[in-house]
């Protein structure tokens, strides 16, 4: 078998000790134990101890050969990886090898790029892979493959090389995972935030990685940036609003250079206008948060894309069954169960666990808001708006009406916990019955009347009662040239009510009275009894 001929180098420098039994090939063997030069990092690296000394034990695991950093774009994959490979030479003794595979669209180009880095180059009538692997065969090195996710398919090539190759590890950085036999996974969290519903004092707020990031890169383009009693709240407030994604809040503090950071939270309305103009020397997909999930959308499916589309259109979360009842029309192409378990897996969508309800916990699935804000507006563009989020309203209609009833029963505090893991959806639902003053727009108003019927219960048992008689009067006026319906009846007595609750007792009766108006003449006479009632 042909040896392995390495690319030479005349800068070298100090070579690590080679391993006993070198013989034949020692001169290969003495180029290639060096350290390719990791990526020069231009600012500290912020927080992150924990997950960087969780990724180096795994990595000194003699049982783990295969590790994969996974997470979704903007959240910090490449720099973890380069900081934890930077503490390990001394534990690689054939050096540590970093491949970056970003501009690298051909699978077949994977083994090359990876003998380029390590010094190999190809020889007559023998496979790269087998040259590769002969060369590696007796070294202990770890090959740092950076950007995995859209050449996710040359992973049986890493496979193979490793098979071969006992004392070499690879530490790879992907938006999903490999799906290779024994690929240990490590899913790269958010950095730190504060509780948004607590005022910690400036001390303890710098103490959290994302605060601590936005001062470091704030004070980046303005030095003389500060954490202070004025801005300590709208800082925390944008980190939160970023979920801790390092690229959004490193693009967010950019722009202390020309906006305070009390109106940081604002414009994050529009975040990925916001969150552009990244440094030049960053890949193009890392200078905009658009670009960056772009380039995940982009290696999506037709079908994966028009699910991830949307998916938009929930807030706060939703179940497998409002996916399949929402997103079912998105497109024939994907079912949505299997679409779900390929978005999780490529990080643009994150499994979390359910309240307790109906004998047991539903798992939800949530989308980060910058990448919800994305899939949102990928789905205005594609004509598929209007469509998806009436179904998202009828869905949800009927999820209120079947709580409304349940709660007459024994159910109450199961319904009770489902409503508010909904209760954003719920709020999204209202809001888009408000839109259109064409007919889809009258018919939207009507379901939201029906909607805000039905969550009145909710509303009254959890105290929500000035958001509740805002949302009944708004719909109220909306469908007031509709006429009388029984469920205008039921939104007025939902609506009295509030104002009773809320000690005006004067305007409960005149709207009790509309209401019982109502129900007589329609010849309700549940609507009838329920109003009296009031």
């Amino acid at each position: 078998m042909s040896r392995a001929m390495p690319v030479s180098n005349s800068n070298q420098g100090d070579e690590p000790s080679l391993p006993d039994g070198a013989g034949e090939g020692t001169e290969a063997r003495a180029v290639a134990a060096r350290v390719t030069p990791l990526p020069v990092q231009f600012t500290p690296f912020v927080g992150r101890e924990r997950e960087s000394a969780a990724v180096r034990q795994l990595l000194l695991r003699g049982d783990v050969r295969l590790l994969t950093l996974v997470g979704p774009p903007g959240i910090g994959k490449t720099r973890l990886a380069i900081q934890v490979a930077a503490g390990l030479p001394a534990d690689f003794r054939d050096g540590v090898h970093f491949v970056s595979l970003g501009p690298i669209r051909d699978p077949a180009l994977i083994i090359p790029a990876i003998a380029e880095t390590v010094g190999v180059r190809e020889t007559a009538g023998e496979p790269l892979l087998v040259t590769l692997q002969t060369y590696l065969k007796d070294r202990a090195a770890l090959l740092v493959l950076d950007n995995f996710e859209h050449v996710a398919e040359a992973g049986q090539h890493v496979a193979d090389l490793l098979s071969e190759c006992a004392h070499v590890k690879a530490l790879v950085t992907s938006r999903e995972l490999l799906h290779l036999y024994g690929e240990q996974d490590y899913p790269v969290p958010p950095l730190s935030l504060p509780d948004p519903g607590k005022s910690p004092d400036l001390d303890s707020l710098s103490e959290y990685e994302a605060v601590a990031l936005f001062v470091q890169r704030a004070r980046a383009v303005d030095p003389g940036f500060q954490l202070t009693e004025q801005n300590a709240r709208a800082v925390a407030e944008v980190c939160v609003q970023l979920d801790g994604l390092p690229l959004a809040i490193e693009l967010a503090a950019a722009r202390v250079l020309v906006l305070r950071p009390e109106e940081l939270p604002a414009r994050l309305k529009s975040r990925l206008k916001l969150l552009t103009g990244g440094a030049r020397n960053l890949p193009e997909r890392q200078r905009t948060i658009r670009a960056a999930i772009e380039w995940s959308y982009n290696l999506l499916e037709p079908g994966e894309q028009a699910l991830f589309r949307g998916l938009g259109v929930f807030a706060g979360g939703c179940t497998v069954d409002a996916i399949e009842q929402v997103c079912g029309g998105s497109d024939p192409q994907i079912e949505a169960f299997d679409g779900v378990t390929s978005l999780v897996g490529k990080s643009l969508l994150q499994r979390q666990a359910g309240a307790e309800w109906a004998g047991g916990a539903e798992p939800r699935f949530v989308m980060l808001e910058t990448i919800r804000e994305f899939a949102r507006e990928k789905l205005g563009g594609s004509g598929e708006l209007d469509a998806t989020c009436d179904r998202h309203l009828d869905y949800f209609t009927q999820i209120a009406e079947r709580s409304d009833q349940e709660t007459l029963g024994g159910e109450l505090p199961l319904w009770m916990r489902r409503l508010d893991a909904d209760q954003n959806n719920m709020r999204a639902a209202l809001e888009w019955s408000l839109t259109g003053n064409d007919r889809a727009g009258g018919r939207r108003a009507v379901q939201g009347l029906r909607l805000v019927g039905a969550l009145g219960r909710y509303w009254q048992f959890r105290s929500y009662l000035s958001e509740g008689r805002q949302w009944c009067a708004l719909l109220l006026d909306k469908t007031e040239p509709a006429g009388p319906s029984v469920d205008r009846a039921r939104a007025l007595r939902a609506l009295a009510r509030f104002e009773f609750e809320l000690s005006d007792s004067v305007e409960a009766r005149r709207l009790y009275e509309q209401s019982l108006a109502i129900s007589r003449a329609l010849g309700d006479g549940q609507g009838e009894a329920a109003t009296l009632l009031g």
